[in-house]
């Protein structure tokens, strides 16, 4: 049986550079010179960008008082951070766009759905009052689940394989994932996040997801909140379409995550369509 670690790095290798306007703006945006025209000019050289990032600014989920008509507005209106994580998310979600699992194997448009749920449960989780944690968790839960989707574009029939014990013999994705592919899916996401060189603080967030252990609770102050958004995205019907993922924290409900709950479908419908993720 094919491995994780023979197989995989060729589905990494198949991957396409990081889009040249996000890695150029991921490096300008760490400059604390930048100036907000600076970044505006930046994502409006890229006109495909430029449109999903006033759709989505002007989307009933970042509820802005007036409309967005231009970039320069919307990086105005939102600020640098929310608009790199618009740009990051934007450009991770079209660089991924060909890498489809055979469709018997993996469900792509559940995946995408997962992967926003639980970005969106994080965004609303921390609020205005912890915006740059609030930007880190969203794209955190966003990506965590990468590497699941290599391990089943490389690794097809094994993925299958694994599915298939996970539902039906009640395995747990963990285990499955050492017997049927050899390694964690995790790693796979962090060798990911480091080649497109994503800031440190998503990658570490990646890991602690993947690997609890391996990091303290100082090491990243939303630990909580990124387990409690991944339990509030399967809570609204958009778990991974995997059982036994060993990953609920068991939270107890409150009004305000029950309307966290109560709009995620809304949210990742728009989310989905404006970012053109079809069946």
């Amino acid at each position: 049986m094919p491995s994780a670690q023979s197989e995989v790095p060729h589905g990494l290798a198949s991957l396409p550079p990081f889009p040249a306007v996000t890695a150029k703006l991921l490096r300008v945006l760490d400059d604390d010179r930048v100036s907000l025209e600076e970044i505006a000019e930046l994502v409006s050289s890229d006109p495909s960008l430029s449109i999903k990032i006033i759709k989505m600014a002007n989307s009933p989920f970042y509820a802005v008082q007036s409309r967005v008509r231009t970039v320069h507005e919307g990086v105005m209106i939102l600020g640098l951070n929310t608009v790199k994580t618009m740009t990051i998310a934007v450009s991770l979600t079209d660089g991924l766009r060909h890498i489809r699992p055979p469709q018997h194997s993996f469900d792509w448009l559940k995946y995408w759905q997962h992967s926003y749920a639980t970005a969106i449960a994080c965004y609303k989780l921390f609020g205005a009052k912890q915006r740059q944690l609030r930007d880190q968790a969203f794209l955190i839960g966003m990506v965590h689940d990468i590497g699941k989707l290599i391990q089943a574009f490389s690794l097809p029939e094994s993925w299958r394989s694994l599915e298939h014990a996970c539902l039906n013999s009640g395995l747990s994705y963990e285990s499955a994932e050492i017997q049927f592919l050899g390694g964690p899916a995790w790693k796979i996401a962090v060798q990911l996040c480091h080649s497109w060189n994503f800031p440190a603080d998503i990658v570490l967030g990646i890991e602690m997801l993947g690997s609890p252990a391996s990091t303290d609770d100082a090491s990243l102050p939303h630990r909580r909140g990124l387990a409690i958004a991944h339990d509030l995205a399967e809570r609204a019907g958009f778990a991974f379409p995997i059982a036994n993922t060993g990953t609920s924290c068991n939270i107890e409900s409150s009004p305000e995550l029950e309307r966290i709950v109560t709009s995620l479908p809304g949210d990742v419908a728009t989310q989905v369509s404006i970012l053109g993720i079809e069946e």
